[in-house]
């Protein structure tokens, strides 16, 4: 008997260690690198694990051959069937449909599918596939709610404006907040080596900047540099050479045309009009035009542009060590001469895990950009857009001449600037050093200490010779330049994750200190024995000025934001955000910015399942308000200025040094706050082959940052003081479309399109109401608009013109805008907005092959700009030169333009043309060719790219995009003009 039962136990024993098996295996990537922290449960079942470092894990499941679900973040879900116990090898393929992509979101990081609020991720192919100086040139036109313009092209490429949902602030800034490895980024664009970047999310509603708090009403920008990755060296080789060509000449007059339109200027007496003939022609302008060597300035001033890249880096990992190191060197020679933009980057991210419990990281770019030389003049009135063309460039020995206008010397020489000795560096370093500690003992809770470091360093000397007009006049000029930025954060996180059930939590909070100062010195001397010396003899200087200048800044902020998920259906995010700015006034330095998010991913429930062909529906809502402080240090504080005054003391007149209040204290000043309301939607259809996600929104920013004029009775006239008043709103529609067309062994097309729509205007300005026509603000109406009176043909033979009177045939005919049969200052209206109403982008990736094309159009409107080339502006005495146009004459009464008249556009300070901005640009096509062996999981491969190929505009002027000014003269600003740009590249990988 006792025989039976010590059998029946041994029979029970075995049974148990059957249905106990254990399975040891480990989990590759494609590449056959081990991945880390992947999900391996059992079908069916509560038993799981999860690998470690080296993809390890082992399991001990109830069969002795179950099925696996294994599952990682950014990796399809696979269903694994077990036919060994030992040495399993599980490779998992990257997950194309998104849902399980990670997104970073702000101190941590979430599944794309458990997002509540408005991110947006750039796409790979424009951080990867295109020949990029900035980081901007990838978002512009591939992210929606995100409105990029260019101010000027020159070879840095920095001159540009990101507005993300539309214009809030009147006068504060509006750029978002750049984060960069979790550390604000203080500094250009073009100081950021977009090769070491791999990837862009964009957070755009309350409830995702939210947690950034005061700084995220304008949008938040996070940008996560290359990390590497366990198993074999990486080393990577990218280079690529570019040649840029101007995209859109001015069409100006050349010599003999500048001439004719001269000579036959009319200036006009009611009824006699008066031919300048050579009146206003002085002997230097006859000289050119007899020896026909005339100027074409722009082409003097312009050259073809180069970009030539080299970028090295190494990134793998071992044992416990993570690491990616790069170096980049970036040459560009812009289209203006002498427009010379060099970078040299390293960077270099390290992440080593010291324990179970305690990780180190360290992220770390160094960056020298020099600056040298002075481009050609193309700004102002006398740059190389509109010289006059009957001067002379350059002296007989072929240096450019003094005064290329020896009557009109304020005129100058717009290649002067080739002349001038400049050296212009800066050297940046930015760094973010972690220590994350998991917590022993606690499962799920962490602590992170993070802190960041921004030191920028700018020396400039600059010195003008006697051989250019400013040194000649000055017997010589040195400028020296110094500046130093600094920009500290210290932050302490805490995080705790748990999972009860179908419950899970995930708690962030956050204690933080940002310091940031500016320290500047400047000496400019005038006046010296000869040039030989340059900037090395101030102390030779007959007149000698030094200038100054400080300010810091700090900020303090505490956080708390909780996630909640049910079952990944339902989904709330609470967050509060508290911070003390120090350049408010002493009881309104604090704010408090609070949010909530709920996300419904109604693809989850149960009444779903019989829509076999829907793969995903997320309902989401947020609501928050956010800050904003951009502004100046002091500007709670009074100011005073010095001022010179004259004292009589026994008949004897004495200056004396004195101050004046150049600005008024308030004591009250605070945030500038934004309440915003967005409402939101993502599906997918056929195994998300078609993702869509639209988003509306509805913002208002309100106690606004707007200096209000004081009345003159208070003794302090023409000064202003910053108050909380006014308030703006935006609204607006978001939808993005991602689409796998075809897929199979042959060919494979994906297609990625998005547009945007924001509706902007003033609801507030000051408290005694009214509009501000000074800066052009009207109540109900966007910020930036266009105000001026409206062009409305020309006056012809026998036409009333007693609205203008003494307006003759050939005149301007301004809009009766009022009407009241007489034009005035009143006839003044809004001609359209300066920001484009809608941006859009769609790209196409087609993949035959080894080939692959990549197709980019992008564009934007409902915007009007000025067009300078409309304008005469020759002045008086007809110094500066025009484009060739339609003139209106006796023999060709058109009403396209004006006659030659000097008077002709004076009517009340002249009219000035507003033309539709709108565009359609092809703004990258890339077409690429694997050099790699098949199936060796390497990237080599070379490519052609072109930029700025063609654009599709109404708009007559040199570029839709770029910036003019909105002034009522003819004295337009000019950058650099747009470039197309063709790049050969190359990317090998060992």
């Amino acid at each position: 008997m006792l025989a039976k039962k010590i059998l029946i136990l041994s029979f029970g024993f075995l049974l148990s260690l059957s249905l106990y098996a254990q399975i040891i295996g480990t989990v590759v990537g494609a590449d056959k690198n081990p991945l880390n922290g992947i999900t391996v449960q059992q079908k069916n079942s509560k038993v799981g694990t999860k690998t470690n470092v080296d993809g390890l894990f082992t399991i001990k499941t109830t069969t002795d051959k179950p099925t696996l679900i294994v599952t990682g973040v950014g990796y399809e879900t696979l269903e694994y069937e077990v036919t060994k116990k030992d040495n399993i090898v599980i490779t998992l393929k990257e997950n194309i449909t998104g849902l399980n992509d990670v997104v970073v979101v702000g101190y941590g990081t979430q599944k794309r599918k458990d997002v509540t609020g408005s991110v947006v991720s750039v796409g790979k192919d424009r951080l990867e596939n295109l020949p990029n100086n900035s980081f901007a040139q990838a978002l512009q036109g591939s992210v929606p709610g995100v409105s990029i313009t260019t101010g000027s092209s020159e070879a840095e490429g920095n001159g540009t404006s990101i507005l993300v949902r539309g214009r809030g602030s009147i006068k504060a800034a509006t750029s978002p907040l750049f984060i960069v490895d979790g550390i604000p980024y203080e500094g250009g664009v073009s100081e950021l080596n977009p090769n070491d970047i791999e990837s862009i999310d964009v957070l755009k509603d309350a409830s995702s900047v939210a947690i950034y708090g005061s700084r995220g009403a304008n949008g938040v920008i996070l940008i996560t540099t290359k990390q590497g990755k366990k198993g074999k060296m990486i080393v990577k080789y990218e280079g690529s050479y570019g040649i840029q060509h101007i995209l859109n000449k001015p069409n100006l007059l050349n010599g003999a045309a500048f001439y004719q339109f001269k000579t036959e200027r009319v200036v006009s007496a009611v009824g006699s009009p008066i031919l300048y003939g050579d009146i206003y022609l002085k002997p230097s302008e006859k000289d050119v035009y007899q020896s026909g060597k005339w100027a074409n300035w722009y082409d003097l001033a312009t050259q073809s542009g180069i970009r030539n890249q080299h970028s090295v880096s190494l990134s793998g990992g071992v044992d416990k060590t993570k690491f990616y190191f790069g170096a980049t060197y970036l040459d560009v020679h812009g289209i203006a001469k002498n427009d010379v933009f060099k970078r040299y980057s390293l960077r270099s991210n390290i992440e080593h895990k010291i324990t179970n419990w305690l990780t180190l990281t360290s992220n770390t770019q160094l960056s020298v950009q020099r600056r040298d030389g002075l481009a050609a003049d193309f700004s102002g009135q006398n740059g190389a857009v509109f010289m006059n063309p009957l001067t002379t460039p350059y002296n007989a020995d072929g240096s450019p001449t003094i005064y290329a206008y020896p009557e009109n010397q304020t005129a100058g020489n717009p290649l002067s600037n080739l002349l001038v000795k400049n050296e212009d560096n800066s050297y940046r370093m930015l760094t973010s050093n972690a220590i994350k500690i998991d917590i022993p003992y606690i499962k799920g809770l962490s602590y992170k200490l993070n802190t960041g470091v921004e030191l920028e360093n700018t020396i400039r000397r600059t010195y003008y010779g006697k051989n250019t007009a400013t040194g000649y006049e000055l017997q010589g000029k040195a400028i020296n330049y110094n500046t130093i930025n600094r920009n500290f954060t210290i932050e302490n996180i805490l995080y705790y994750t748990t999972d009860i059930g179908k419950h899970s939590i995930n708690f962030t909070g956050l204690y933080s200190l940002q310091s940031k100062d500016f320290d500047k010195d400047s000496y400019t001397g005038t006046g010296f024995p000869s040039d030989v010396l340059t900037n090395y003899q101030m102390s030779k200087a007959t007149l000698l000025t030094q200038s100054a200048a400080y300010y810091k800044q700090n900020l303090l902020s505490q956080m708390a934001r909780i996630n909640y998920s049910y079952d990944s259906r339902y989904m709330l995010t609470l967050t509060v955000r508290r911070d003390g700015f120090t350049g408010f006034a002493v009881d309104s330095k604090y704010g408090l910015f609070p949010s909530a998010a709920l996300a419904w991913n109604i693809f989850r429930e149960k009444f779903m399942d019989k829509y076999k062909w829907l793969s995903n529906l997320k309902l989401r809502a947020s609501y928050g308000i956010n800050g904003n402080q951009a502004v100046a240090s002091y500007a709670s504080l009074a100011n005073f200025i010095n001022r010179t005054y004259i004292s009589t003391i026994n008949n004897v007149e004495t200056p004396l040094d004195g101050v004046i209040i150049s600005q008024l204290q308030n004591q009250k000043l605070g945030w500038e706050s934004k309440k915003a309301l967005n409402i939101g939607f993502d599906i997918g259809i056929l195994k998300n082959r078609i993702t869509a996600t639209v988003d509306f929104y509805h913002a208002i920013n309100y106690r606004l940052l707007l200096d209000r004029q004081i009345s003159p009775v208070t003794g302090i006239s023409g000064q202003s003081i910053t108050e909380n008043i006014g308030k703006t709103e935006n609204t607006g529609v978001e939808l993005l479309i991602n689409s796998t067309n075809i897929k199979n062994k042959i060919l494979e097309w994906s297609s990625s399109a998005n547009i945007s729509f924001n509706k902007n205007k003033i609801l507030e300005l000051y408290p005694y109401g009214g509009d501000d026509i000074t800066n052009k603000w009207f109540i109900g109406k966007p910020i930036n608009v266009n105000y001026s009176y409206v062009f409305n043909g020309i006056f012809q033979k026998g036409e009333d013109v007693s609205m203008q009177p003494g307006s003759l045939p050939g005149f301007v005919k301004i809009k009766d805008v009022n009407p009241d049969k007489i034009i005035t200052k009143d006839d003044r209206t809004i001609i359209g907005q300066t920001d484009p109403k809608y941006t859009w982008g769609i790209s196409n990736t087609l993949k035959f092959k080894r080939f692959t094309v990549y197709i980019f159009i992008q564009g934007a409107g409902g915007n009007t700009k000025e067009n300078p080339l409309a304008q005469d502006g020759v002045f008086t005495e007809i110094t500066r030169n025009t484009t060739k146009k339609n003139w209106w004459t006796e023999n060709n009464p058109t009403n396209e333009h004006w006659a030659n008249n000097a008077n002709a556009n004076s009517y009340l300070g002249g009219v000035n043309i507003y033309e539709d901005a709108s565009y359609i640009r092809v703004k990258d096509i890339t077409i690429s060719f694997d050099l790699s062996a098949k199936g060796s999981g390497k990237n080599n491969k070379f490519y052609v790219s072109g930029r700025n190929l063609a654009t599709i505009t109404n708009y007559k002027g040199i570029d839709p995009e770029l910036a003019t000014s909105n002034s009522n003269t003819t004295t337009s600003q000019w950058g650099v003009p747009l470039q197309r740009e063709f790049t050969v590249g190359i990317s090998l990988t060992l």
